[in-house]
């Protein structure tokens, strides 16, 4: 039986078609099971991330709560001692007030202001309450700083060490082919 050639190329082209697009959706297939795999491990680190970095946080409030909570203690003793144990002595000049107003604020100070020796009305004692609280206020800021610079710290130490462990994923997304 005799086949014309152009009907043995058009069987050929058919034939190279048909190889070809079954390797591309066979590929596919492939390609999308490892991706899937991919996307399980990715989703599985987030997950694994998002529960110890709320460990992370839970342990860093609750102690950033108990720093907090002994300075509001001791602010609230210390003004109490101020105002009612130390012996007021003396009422501060008005430049003092004055000059320690715009300190607290930021603020540029006049010195002619700043040098007015009349008395005010605030007494020694007063203006220690004051400045003890500016002090607690501080000391609360100072921990928020603490815990931001912790969580900072100890999310930073679980990347890594997921980075570390999971290597061979992490370098796939960073393009090194060689595993």
């Amino acid at each position: 039986m005799f086949i014309p050639t152009q009907y043995k190329l058009i069987g050929i082209v058919a034939i190279v078609l048909a190889a070809y697009f079954y390797g591309l959706i066979s590929g596919n297939q492939r390609s999308a099971v490892v991706i899937d795999g991919y996307v399980n491990q990715v989703e599985k680190l987030q997950l694994s991330l998002r529960e110890e970095q709320q460990n992370i946080k839970e342990k860093i409030v609750v102690k950033y709560l108990f720093n907090k909570n002994t300075i509001d203690v001791k602010e609230k003793e210390y003004v109490f001692i101020a105002d009612n144990i130390v012996p007021p002595q003396f009422n501060l000049s008005n430049g003092w007030v004055y000059l320690h107003d715009q300190s607290a604020l930021g603020l540029d100070a006049d010195r002619t202001l700043s040098s007015d020796a009349t008395a005010s009305d605030i007494k020694d004692n007063v203006a220690l309450g004051t400045i003890t609280e500016n002090y607690s206020t501080c000391k609360r800021t100072e921990e928020k700083l603490i815990a931001l610079q912790t969580w900072v710290t100890e999310t930073q130490k679980l990347f890594n060490e997921k980075s570390k462990n999971n290597s061979s994923f992490f370098s796939w997304f960073k393009g090194n082919d060689n595993e």
